[in-house]
């Protein structure tokens, strides 16, 4: 029997999966004393995409869906944070990544980032945050 491969994957947190994704309950008890915030996860959804090139299957997307509760002097907030990473080229020389080297096991992807390189981004398409985005933002 020939195997199929895997082109999508989709999966949703269930409550330990979220529980997992809430802030420390340090970052949480400064949030609520600080700035009279309360913050839950809602949901979290995951969706990976593959395609095949030339035989054979690489990633194509990752889609996050985050769905989270704030609430502040008795006002309740629901809003939702989309992240997708694509992969737009494909780059076969033959040398393997190990990942050992690159990331740091137990740490946040978003901590091991380093300063901006426009050097090394200026040949990339980026979207950049809007005026409006930056004031929703603060």
């Amino acid at each position: 029997m020939r195997e199929k491969p895997i082109i999508k994957v989709h999966w949703g947190y269930n409550e330990y999966g979220i529980l997992a994704e809430q802030p420390s309950k340090f970052q949480l008890r400064l949030m609520r004393i600080f700035a009279g915030i309360t913050f839950e996860t809602v949901s979290v959804d995951v969706t990976v995409n593959y395609s095949q090139i030339s035989g054979r299957w690489y990633l194509k997307s990752i889609f996050f869906i985050d769905v989270n509760k704030l609430t502040r002097k008795d006002k309740e907030y629901i809003y939702t944070t989309e992240r997708e990473l694509m992969i737009s080229s494909l780059i076969e020389d033959g040398k393997a990544i190990n990942n050992d080297k690159l990331l740091q096991s137990g740490m946040d992807f978003s901590d091991q980032l380093g300063p901006y390189d426009e050097a090394f981004w200026g040949n990339y398409s980026i979207i950049l945050a809007t005026d409006d985005f930056k004031s929703k933002i603060k």
